[in-house]
């Protein structure tokens, strides 16, 4: 009896802890991307790049090594939410949280993301959870 309530208490931890997705299980749509391109183009491209490669100077990359290296462990939410809250830097806060989100799917597209069935909706809880971790070697 004392063995079988003992697993019985472990078993919401495992269901618990699979429930938790990683950014390499795709976390984003193929048409959250291409919405988040054309958002791009129209919002971020001047400044950024059209091949996410900054300006050198005001501009950070948003691909490559630099990338990784601003956002590597940080959470999918608080990349969704700087952008939000600092971007455009002229007129910060104007951007809709949808229209960051759908950007930062394409962003993370384009630095090797894989994209899944569905979008990920700016207000999902689980993106406080998914991490941006650099690509496997």
């Amino acid at each position: 009896m004392k063995k079988t309530i003992w697993m019985l208490a472990f078993v919401p931890i495992t269901f618990a802890a699979s429930a938790s997705r990683s950014i390499w299980d795709g976390v984003f749509s193929a048409e959250q991307i291409a919405r988040g391109k054309k958002s791009y183009e129209a919002q971020c491209a001047d400044c950024h790049g059209d091949e996410l490669e900054g300006d050198g100077k005001k501009s950070t990359p948003l691909k490559g090594e630099a990338f990784f290296k601003n956002w590597k462990n940080k959470s999918v939410h608080r990349l969704i939410d700087t952008t939000r809250r600092t971007m455009p830097p002229d007129d910060p806060l104007t951007l809709s949280r949808d229209l960051c989100t759908d950007v930062v799917a394409y962003i993370l597209s384009e630095n090797g993301y894989p994209a899944a069935k569905a979008d990920f909706g700016a207000t999902a809880p689980d993106l406080r959870q998914i991490v941006i971790e650099p690509p496997k070697k």
